[in-house]
Order: C-alpha cells, then sequence, then structure tokens
C-alpha cells in the first residue's frame, strides 16, 4: 500500500504535487489551530495594539506609528504594518489578527516546503516527500504553539518567513549565478530582520547552506557575494534603525527579578557550563513537548557555574555531534549539516548572550527548523535502509503517530493561550518560583479588580492579586510587585495597610512616582504639610509632566503663605497647558496675599476659558466683598 502512494505521488506533476501538498498544510492547520480565531488578546499584544488603538486619529498618525520602535528599542515595523492594516481593513478585533496569524504561518510552512524542495531535489529522489515531510512536522511541532497562538509572537513567523525566502533567493543564486539574485536575498533578510531580529543569525547561514549545496563552490563567487550579504544588510539595519526610526534607541533594561544573570552576576569561564545547561534546555524542547510555558526566568533556572557530571555528559556529547560533523565534511555528506547548522546558529544568541538568563520557547521557534530537517532525514535514512515491507509500513504508521500526537499536543497546548486569565492559571502553579511571571499575574488581578463595579468580586480579585504579589517578593524584591500590593489595599480603602507598603517602596526605588503620589497626598490630607511638600517636590522633579501634583503644590504652598514659591510652581503649571487651572490657582494666592484686583483679573480670565457655575459663583462672591461692581455686573450677565 505504501508503495503504491509513494509511485502515485511520483507520478504526479510538479503543480499536482505542491496543490496537494498545499491542501494538506492548509487542513492541518486548521485542525491544529482551527480555535485561535475565537481567542482574545494575550500577554504582551498590547506592545503592538496601543499604538495604534489608542494614539492615532487620522490614517496619517496611523502610519506615522510605524516609525516608532519596539518597547523603545528594538525596530520592528514589518510586524506592526501586518497589524495595522489588518485592523485598518477588517476592524481591529482579536479573531483578524488571529485568522491573519495562521495564514501568515500557512505561508512560512509552504515556503519551508518550497525550500526543502529546491535543497533537496540535488540529493534525493524522494525530495517530495521528504519536503513535505519536514513541513508537516514543523507545521505540528508542539514548541510552536506558543508562537501560533499570539499576535505579538507573529514577529517571528514573519521573521523566519522571509529568512527562508531569502534562502530560496540564494540557492538560486548559487545554481544560476546572477548577482541580482544576492540583492534580492538580500531585501528579504532585511525585512525578516525588521519583522524581528532573532533572523540575524542566517546572515551566517545563508552563505553556509549555499556552500553545502553547491558541491563545487566558486570561492571567489562565494567570497564576494558573501560580503555583499553580510555588510549589505549591516548597514541597511543601521541606517534604518539610526536615522529611520523614531525617537533614540533606548535597550529595555533587563531587570534582576526576571533574569538570573542579572540578579547573580557570573564571570564568563563560568558561563560555560551554564551555557551548555541552557542549550540542552532548548534541545529538551525540541524532543520532549510538554513543559511549554509562557515563561522561565528568575528562579526557575538555576545557575551551574561548575563542571557537574550532568554538565559534563552534555559536554561530551556535543563533542561526539561535532565529530559526527567533520565526519560528514569529510565523507562529502554535507546535506546532513544542515539541521545541525540551522539550529545551533539559531539557538547561539541565546545561549551565549545575556538572554541566556532566561528562557523563552519562543527562542526555539527558528532553531526548530533546523529540528525537523536533522529528524525528518534520520526518518528516511532509517526507512531507506530496511528492506523488508513489513517493517517500512511499521517506520511510516510510527511516523504518522508521531506527527498525530505532537500535532494534538500542540492543539491542547494552544487552549492555554485563549486569554490571559487561562494562561497565567495554566501555567503559574507549574513556574511557581518566577518572580516575573508572579508579578504579571498580580498587575494583570489589579487591573480587571480597578474596572470591576461588584465589591465582592473586586475584593476578589485584589486578594488573587495580592497572593501574586507576595510569592513574587518571596522570590525576589520586586518593586512593581510591592507597588500593586498597596495599590490593592488603596482601592480596598484600607489605607492603614498601604501606607508602610509605600514607604517600604520608597526604600526600594528612591524615585517611585506611586509612593511619592501616595504619601504626598496622605501628609496632606493628614495636615503635615511640611512632609507632603517634600513629597510633591520630589514627585514633580520625576514627573514634570503631572498637573495634578503642580495643582495641589501651588494649594500648599498658598496655604502656608509661602506665596513666592506658589507663584513659581503655578507658572510652571500655565507653562505645561494647564491655562484654566492655573488661573484659578493665580486668582487663589493673590486674595490671599491681599491684591484682590490682580486676583480677579486672573478669574475673570479663567472664566473666559471655562465657565462654570460654581467657579462663577465664587468669583461672584468675592468681587461682591471687595465691592468691584463692575466684575459683579459682568459675572452676573454670564450667569
Amino acid at each position: 500500500m505504501m508503495t503504491r502512494l509513494y509511485d502515485t505521488f511520483r507520478k504526479l506533476n510538479p503543480l499536482q504535487r505542491d496543490m496537494i501538498s498545499f491542501f494538506i498544510l492548509t487542513v492541518l492547520i486548521v485542525i491544529v489551530y482551527g480555535q485561535t480565531i475565537v481567542f482574545k488578546y494575550c500577554i504582551d499584544d498590547q506592545y503592538y495594539l496601543w499604538l495604534f488603538n489608542d494614539q492615532a486619529d487620522s490614517l496619517k498618525d496611523h502610519f506615522s506609528a510605524l516609525l516608532q520602535r519596539f518597547w523603545g528599542s528594538e525596530y520592528r515595523p514589518i510586524t506592526f504594518l501586518t497589524l495595522l492594516l489588518e485592523s485598518l481593513i477588517f476592524g481591529g478585533q482579536p479573531k483578524v489578527h488571529h485568522i491573519f496569524n495562521l495564514i501568515y504561518y500557512l505561508m512560512l510552512c509552504f515556503s519551508i516546503y518550497k525550500f526543502c524542495l529546491l535543497f533537496f531535489k540535488k540529493f534525493e529522489i524522494d525530495y517530495y516527500l521528504i519536503s513535505l515531510g519536514i513541513a508537516i512536522l514543523f507545521l505540528v511541532h508542539t514548541s510552536h504553539a506558543n508562537v501560533v497562538s499570539s499576535i505579538k509572537n507573529r514577529e517571528t513567523i514573519l521573521s523566519l518567513f522571509f529568512g527562508i525566502l531569502a534562502l530560496c533567493a540564494w540557492l538560486k543564486f548559487v545554481e544560476q549565478r546572477k548577482f541580482y539574485l544576492v540583492f534580492l536575498s538580500l531585501s528579504l533578510l532585511l525585512i525578516g530582520i525588521y519583522a524581528k531580529r532573532d533572523i540575524i543569525p542566517f546572515l551566517f547561514i545563508i552563505p553556509l547552506v549555499g556552500w553545502i549545496y553547491d558541491q563545487n563552490s566558486n570561492l571567489r563567487v562565494f567570497g564576494v557575494s558573501f560580503l555583499i550579504l553580510f555588510f549589505g544588510a549591516i548597514i541597511g539595519t543601521s541606517v534604518v534603525q539610526n536615522f529611520i526610526a523614531a525617537g533614540s534607541r533606548s535597550e529595555f533594561a533587563m531587570q534582576a527579578y526576571e533574569n538570573i544573570l542579572v540578579a547573580e552576576p557570573i564571570e564568563f569561564l563560568e558561563r560555560i557550563p551554564f551555557a551548555f545547561d541552557i542549550l540542552f534546555r532548548y534541545e529538551k524542547f525540541m524532543v520532549w513537548p510538554f513543559n511549554y510555558y509562557f515563561y522561565f526566568g528568575y528562579d526557575v533556572i538555576p545557575i551551574l557555574t561548575q563542571w557537574k557530571p550532568y554538565i559534563i555528559v552534555l559536554f561530551v556529547g556535543h563533542i561526539l555531534l561535532l565529530s559526527w560533523i567533520v565526519y560528514c565534511l569529510l565523507k562529502r555528506k554535507k546535506k546532513y549539516l544542515i539541521g545541525p547548522l540551522i539550529f545551533y546558529l539559531s539557538i547561539a544568541p541565546f545561549v551565549l548572550s545575556l538572554v541566556t538568563g532566561y528562557i523563552a520557547v519562543r527562542y526555539s521557534f527558528i532553531a526548530s527548523f533546523g529540528f525537523c530537517i536533522s529528524l525528518v532525514q534520520i526518518y528516511y535514512c532509517l526507512y531507506q535502509s530496511i528492506t523488508q515491507s513489513k517493517w517500512k509500513h511499521l517506520v511510516f504508521i510510527f511516523f504518522i503517530l508521531l506527527m498525530s500526537s505532537l500535532a494534538f499536543l500542540a492543539r491542547q497546548r494552544s487552549f492555554a493561550w485563549k486569554d490571559i486569565g487561562t494562561l497565567y492559571a495554566t501555567d503559574i502553579p507549574h513556574i511557581s518560583r518566577s518572580a516575573n511571571a508572579n508579578r504579571m499575574a498580580c498587575l494583570y488581578y489589579y487591573i480587571i479588580a480597578e474596572e470591576e463595579d461588584n465589591e465582592y468580586i473586586r475584593d476578589s480579585l485584589i486578594r488573587k492579586s495580592n497572593a501574586y504579589c507576595d510569592q513574587a517578593l518571596s522570590i525576589y524584591d520586586v518593586p512593581i510587585a510591592l507597588e500593586y500590593k498597596a495599590r490593592g489595599f488603596e482601592l480596598l480603602g484600607q489605607f492603614d495597610k498601604a501606607l508602610p507598603l509605600y514607604e517600604k517602596l520608597l526604600e526600594m526605588e528612591s524615585n517611585n512616582r506611586e509612593a511619592l503620589r501616595y504619601l504626598a497626598f496622605h501628609y496632606k490630607h493628614n495636615n503635615d504639610l511640611d512632609k507632603s511638600i517634600v513629597y510633591f517636590e520630589q514627585l514633580i522633579n520625576n514627573d514634570p509632566h503631572n498637573i495634578e501634583a503642580y495643582i495641589e503644590l501651588t494649594q500648599i504652598y498658598n496655604a502656608v503663605a509661602m506665596y513666592d514659591r506658589a507663584i513659581d510652581i503655578n507658572r510652571k503649571l500655565y507653562d505645561w497647558g494647564a491655562e484654566y487651572d492655573a488661573l484659578l490657582n493665580f486668582g487663589d494666592i493673590f486674595i490671599a496675599s491681599g491684591d484682590t484686583l490682580i486676583a480677579l483679573m486672573n478669574y475673570n480670565s479663567a472664566i473666559q476659558i471655562k465657565r462654570e457655575p460654581i467657579i462663577m459663583e465664587q468669583v461672584l462672591r468675592i468681587s461682591k466683598e471687595f465691592g468691584n461692581d463692575t466684575m459683579v455686573y459682568k459675572i452676573k450677565n454670564m450667569l
């Protein structure tokens, strides 16, 4: 039966085989990930969506947001552009973005299939079946559920998609020796980098795959083309990052509570055994389709700085792998190098850099492409080495069962990404030692509580938020967890519990705006104006745009008869654009200092901006009290 199936597939023309392969991939994506269409927004989606959902009032504003950096650092306009166009054309509903996620994932899987056709056509008779097997394995691999089910993580899908297209263009260049294909490959790679820079290792992968593909490479042509690709990508990236992207680059500061290498720095040589441990964890993601949690960080991953037996075994294992690679080079079996080459070069940045301090399943997405190639090659070699048809059938059935199992697990894992609450409820019990995961849950439940009208439900949500805060603080002194615990008590009206937490927060972060705000208002309400002034002064120094703080500080200085300082602060309030409030404050200050005429002039200017009956009644009373008949007549006419 299997032989007949193979023969039938071989007899089809290329277009028919491509159409069948595309149909199979489409059906599998619908089966495995079709349920994601009804999913809501999940963690980190807001980092893209807030730009055009909240800040843009016109089409021009929408597209000017394309110049904004992602979270103030990396520039990712390609990913943002896809989300923007989907929102403008089809509406900004999560189901729209999830549908397009599946479309992009289908495009990626089909591009993998086409690349493998192009590459393996030179090495294998059954290159169509090998290519289809690699694409199917990649599609159903369980580790991809965290990427495909997340709107934000489509950046990784798009990045690899354009990386694969760049690979295809490079192989065409190797075949045809037409240099425009080098520039096409470079352009596609740059687009991939501007979806997300995880694809940067393809700067080395692309020429090396071309070298594997062409057994008789012209070193001169290879060298020139590599230099064009390498320096073209560097120059293209630098120009756009430095001269087109809006704002200066400010790399996101990695916090100690999310990265163990920030919390507990180690020397470079001590990182070597730690790097082998991290590498093994990523390799485990490939072969063990479980425990794909949304976040791994401090204190989930232990630091291993010594060559323990476990690390030595890993080291020996990778030395053996390296020996096998050398053997393949010597025996001219370079086709077997493509999988390890893609996997290890793609995962290297996440093993050798500061990012090593925490693990994310999405970081292995691009590397998994190389793993899928190697696994299918191993399976095909095993299949070809078997002579009895009965055993061939068993090997094929095992492959089908493997694919089915991975597909089932990927589907199940994707349900965790239904919404933020489901993801936290599913994953955090398994990563309870992650300070950052608990911090994220703490913030999430506080925000929901803040929007909840039902008092009983709000109290329950605050208790849940505080429980996550306590867990985060038991692992590491996470300032923002302490802040939201204090804000939770404040929301419940338990001010006696909030006060010591804010004071402790200010000890941890002397410039924490939320702590300064609370303490300033607390001492004002308790009539300790000297302390209130100190905290309000600190607050406006750290938050110069805090209009509320300027208003309050002006009123306090006025209350303690420090009129000159009140006027200075109020002028800053006026300069920041709060003219109405500033004019009212000027009126109050000059009334208190005895300059009634100037006070009434300021009140009059305020009334011209906004006619509020309560304020007008107050000014009318003051005008009558000081006998300003002109002002009395004017306000009575307004009223």
